[in-house]
């Protein structure tokens, strides 16, 4: 395995409904970016994670979710 989007694919599952579905969505956001820039994936995966945390900040101090869209 030497590139995140064949990593990525063969997660099947984290054992958990609510976090399969977060990987789902890391899966085909990474994937995408594979089939359209050939590579960076890794990178995807750490800024989807790093904007989730933020946008959770926000919530969590009261912003409202539908306005961080």
């Amino acid at each position: 395995l030497d590139d995140a989007a064949t990593i990525v694919r063969r997660i099947i599952s984290l054992g958990n409904p609510r976090l399969d579905i977060g990987a789902m969505i890391v899966r085909n956001v990474v994937w995408r970016v594979d089939q359209r820039a050939g590579d960076g994936g890794a990178t995807t995966a750490v800024l989807m994670r790093a904007i989730f945390e933020a946008g959770l900040r926000q919530v969590t101090a009261g912003a409202n979710a539908m306005q961080l869209n």
